[in-house]
């Protein structure tokens, strides 16, 4: 999660609007109906597997979709991208299994996990220096239990989509209630990193 890139995206994304571009294209998507959610949902899913942020397809989910529906759309990309992500470091991993095992990202991860695996996997969403495609490859380098990897990987990523849904509606529609919430959300996963980053495992 990136403050920056969230409000670079916010602000692309509104001068796109202003000049016209993307009305069209919002239009032609929703007139897919089904299909369109679909290939939303993959888009979201293909930028969370490989490392591309994903603040701006998350936004044009929820201008699409509005920021409830657009906001679950996405956070199923999110996970379903995880998991790409997770077979895909797992799969490459296996001829080098004993190299990347050296990087900085995997010993943290390796540390969390020696904990308690469930618990090290769902904590490991909240550090700050442990970005969230890290973990995914992290998670497949170590061969960490693929069922615990995606139901913490769904818990994890909850907040910051209730977070980001809650301000864009906000912001976008001019819904106090869900700003707040999505603010409080938002100031709360702060703190929560903050914690995290003081009790920081030694590598």
């Amino acid at each position: 999660m990136s403050l920056a890139l969230i409000a670079t995206a916010i602000g692309y994304y509104i001068y796109l609007l202003k000049i016209g571009v993307v009305q069209h294209a919002f239009h032609a998507i929703q007139d897919f109906g089904l299909w369109g959610v679909v290939i939303g949902i993959c888009v979201q899913m293909t930028v969370n597997v490989f490392p591309v942020p994903g603040e701006f397809t998350t936004l044009l989910l929820m201008e699409i979709y509005g920021p409830a529906l657009g906001g679950v759309y996405s956070w199923i990309g999110g996970v379903l991208g995880a998991i790409g992500a997770y077979y895909l470091a797992k799969w490459l991993s296996n001829p080098f299994a004993s190299t990347l095992k050296k990087f900085a990202f995997t010993k943290i991860l390796e540390r969390y996990l020696s904990e308690q695996e469930a618990l090290g996997l769902l904590m490991a969403r909240f550090v700050p220096f442990l970005p969230y495609h890290m973990i995914n490859y992290a998670a497949g380098i170590l061969k960490a239990n693929v069922r615990k990897f995606i139901w913490t990987t769904m818990i994890g990523l909850l907040p910051y989509h209730i977070a980001v849904s809650g301000m864009y509606a906000g912001v976008r529609h001019g819904s106090w209630t869900a700003g707040v919430i999505g603010f409080i959300v938002f100031i709360a996963l702060i703190g929560i990193s903050r914690v995290m980053k003081k009790r920081k495992p030694a590598i």
